[in-house]
């Protein structure tokens, strides 16, 4: 049966130093959904978009829903780490 500390530890890594990673990535994730959503109400703020900022629109669009999935994915790890043991 592996010691204690071998079983944190791996390459180097002690896991215990890191555990408060995902909660981080998951609030850094909803600042970035936010700030993303605050720059489209600016386009939404316009009657209609010129077809010039068209293409920056659909680029936003897109980002919000990918950054969407992705704060999917990390809360469900910060949720699975935080049931590690300590």
């Amino acid at each position: 049966m592996p010691r204690e500390q071998d079983r944190w530890k791996f390459a180097d890594v002690d896991l215990r130093q890191v555990l408060d990673r995902p909660a981080t990535a998951d609030l850094r994730t909803h600042d970035a959904f936010a700030a993303l959503l605050s720059f489209k109400q600016g386009f939404d703020a316009m009657e209609e978009i010129p077809e010039s900022l068209m293409p920056y629109y659909k680029q936003t669009m897109k980002a919000i829903g990918l950054l969407g999935k992705a704060a999917e994915e990390i809360y469900q790890l910060r949720m699975i780490t935080r049931r590690m043991p300590h």
